[in-house]
Formats: C-alpha cells, structure tokens, sequence
C-alpha cells in the first residue's frame, strides 16, 4: 500500500482545534459586552448621583 506524505494544510490543520478557537473568541465577545455594561451603568451611575445632589 502506498501512503501518500501530508500537505502543509493537512498538516496545519491538524494543529488548530476549531472548536476551541471559536469558543474562546466568544468567550472574548461576553467579556467584552460585560465590561461595556458595567462602563455605561457606572456612567449612568454618575450621571444620576451628580442629579442628586443638586
């Protein structure tokens, strides 16, 4: 039987997991969704202890 040498996208394949990298990118997504949030609710935050106090 004859095999045949992998190619270089084959093999490059090989070496990412797409299922890991997609996950981690949508992981990377929520965290930043989250983070925006937590900066317009303090901004909102802010806003509304300045209206306060007047």
């Amino acid at each position: 039987m004859r095999t045949v040498p992998p190619s270089p996208t084959h093999l490059a394949a090989g070496l990412v997991d797409g299922n890991h990298v997609a996950s981690s990118d949508l992981l990377l997504l929520y965290r930043l969704d989250h983070l925006r949030a937590e900066i317009v609710d303090g901004l909102h935050l802010r806003r509304l202890h300045r209206e306060l106090a007047l």
